[in-house]
């Protein structure tokens, strides 16, 4: 699996959900791929955005931090 920068992942992940309106899956596992496709760079600068590691940052905070 190759790692992509967090703008490209989180990019795909909504095209993917949106063309799959009943996907069921969970703001958190949304954001869990997301930043497991990650490279390595941007994993770090969420989680120092998050003040530890993202699991530890609620669902809405950790996808403003990406958004923006």
């Amino acid at each position: 699996m190759t790692s992509e920068f967090l703008f490209d992942a989180w990019r795909g992940i909504k095209l993917l959900l949106r063309s799959c309106p009943c996907h069921n899956y969970s703001d958190y596992t949304q954001i869990s791929m997301v930043i497991k496709g990650t490279i390595d760079e941007c994993r770090r600068m969420i989680n120092a955005s998050i003040g530890g590691y993202y699991v530890n940052g609620t669902t809405t905070k950790v996808k403003k931090i990406i958004e923006d």
